[in-house]
């Protein structure tokens, strides 16, 4: 929901006169950071359409970088640490892997302007992407970390299309400075999608910065450009491209898969269809009509189809791909995908419905509510058709409380993000609430559902969920159940790599 409110307010032909209530949990760093970009060049910027997956943080850089082009040229640096040594920030970003250090190219260049040092460590390129690694040391404070404006990228000469450059661009940051520290200094990985390109195993490149966000609207200038060679060589041999041409409809719209990529750092699928799907999104999204509710309704599970945010994607062997973000512009894809250890034989794509699995209309019955004083393990738990997941243990000390969970049958890998919650008994009350029913099963629930998701791969597709409890309360586990139609198996798509 929140990346698609984000959306809604980067769209240019979005109605003035609209009132859009932004939660809480979208951070004020996007509401500035728009701020600052409505008023800039955003008359150039066209109707697009964008998916975004990861947190507040990185869909306000990327809203700062919407009009901004990001350019490296490097310049020789003795005190500039390796890149191992910076591996202990990067790896806190949600789609950093230990391959971004071992395949990236040792470069060590650094420029300063206006007290704003950038050291360019590392470049990775393959034919995915092109990843900058770098630091950023300033003796002005940033308020809302590395935001870079008016920069640009150039491979061999050529600088990237304008109307889609903004699209390509995805980065974070990670401070590694402290509070006290005279100087602020960032972790910082840039990446630009080039999947769509068709370039050269060896390239120039071209990276130019000339302004960064220091603080209230204003901005150190400089020109931190940096230039060398980059190669494929070291992801190369473990990379793998599938031009598959891949063609269907979905709710009488074109819709084809064009390309997949695999390589060490990220998996990709390239896809596209009809760009005049959004004209009628956005008439129907934006109708207050009531009898436009049921084609809201289909409407919103043909996007969700069209641009993979209601899609279940696994291999031959059930593993599912896990995705991490992606861009869309004019009808085109291009959805990012964690890395996968091997290349698959196959690729299943599942549709499921948007809204049988839409948190909002989900309500717990009676029957899935179980006191947690009556479970006696082993105890199997039946969550839909050819999808089930067996109580092994559970063991409780104090207010600590692990339950050791098997699955078994279909779309482990979703379910295991959150098979079951635990509440305590006074928040029966609010089982059709939804919000007030997922405040008290936060409230007790230790780690976060995200990190079921990645471990749910594992051999025997067996996992431990931990909870804080309140000793003198009163507990229950309430579970999910997938109704008939939840995942649409008679609507799977299946892709053979093998051949």
């Amino acid at each position: 929901m929140e990346e698609k409110l984000f959306n809604r307010i980067m769209e240019k032909e979005m109605s003035k006169e609209e009132e859009l209530k932004i939660p809480d949990s979208i951070n004020i760093k996007l509401g500035k950071a728009y701020e600052i970009i409505k008023n800039d060049e955003a008359d150039n910027v066209k109707k697009r359409k964008t998916n975004r997956k990861r947190n507040a943080i990185i869909a306000a850089s990327l809203a700062f970088l919407v009009l901004t082009t990001v350019v490296v040229t490097p310049a020789l640096a003795d005190n500039i640490p390796p890149l191992k040594e910076l591996s202990q920030y990067l790896k806190k970003m949600y789609f950093y892997n230990d391959n971004y250090i071992t395949k990236a190219s040792q470069i060590n260049m650094s420029k300063t302007y206006d007290g704003i040092e950038i050291a360019l460590q590392g470049v990775i390129y393959d034919d995915s992407s092109l990843k900058f690694i770098y630091t950023v040391t300033s003796d002005k404070k940033l308020q809302w970390g590395v935001q870079l404006r008016k920069n640009s990228l150039k491979i061999n000469g050529k600088e990237l299309p304008n109307n889609q450059y903004f699209d390509r661009i995805s980065m974070d940051d990670r401070k590694i400075s402290k509070e006290d520290d005279k100087l602020e200094k960032y972790a910082v990985i840039t990446s630009y999608d080039i999947s769509d390109l068709k370039l050269d195993d060896d390239v120039s490149i071209d990276w130019c910065i000339n302004e960064i966000h220091t603080q209230n609207y204003k901005f150190a200038e400089g020109n931190w450009d940096f230039n060398f060679k980059a190669s494929k060589e070291l992801l190369k041999e473990n990379s793998k491209i599938f031009n598959i041409n891949y063609s269907t409809n979905i709710g009488g719209y074109k819709f084809s898969i064009d390309k997949i990529i695999f390589t060490p750092l990220e998996t990709k699928i390239l896809a596209s269809h009809d760009p005049k799907f959004y004209d009628e999104y956005y008439k129907v999204i934006k109708s207050e009509k009531k009898e436009d509710e049921v084609l809201k309704e289909k409407i919103e599970q043909l996007d969700g189809e069209l641009n993979f945010n209601n899609l279940y994607i696994c291999d031959e062997n059930g593993k599912a791909l896990e995705g991490i973000g992606g861009r869309g512009y004019n009808g085109k894809e291009v959805m990012l995908f964690k890395p996968m250890t091997y290349i698959p034989k196959k690729l299943v794509i599942t549709p499921f419905s948007w809204k049988l699995n839409n948190r909002i209309n989900k309500v717990y019955k009676d029957d899935q509510f179980i006191n947690l004083k009556d479970i006696k393990a082993p105890l199997e738990i039946k969550q839909g058709k050819d999808m089930s997941f067996n109580i092994n243990s559970i063991e409780q000390d104090n207010n600590k409380l692990k339950i050791n969970v098997a699955f078994k049958g279909d779309f482990i890998e979703r379910r295991a993000r959150e098979p079951f919650v635990i509440v305590p008994k006074s928040a029966k009350k609010y089982q059709s609430n939804i919000d007030l029913f997922d405040s008290e099963a936060s409230n007790v629930r230790k780690v976060d559902s995200w990190e079921y998701y990645e471990k749910a791969s594992n051999i025997n597709n067996t996992l431990d969920y931990e909870f804080n409890l309140n000793k003198d309360e009163e507990y229950y586990l309430v579970y999910n159940k997938y109704e008939d139609g939840a995942f649409m198996k008679d609507r799977q798509i299946t892709l053979d790599l093998s051949k």
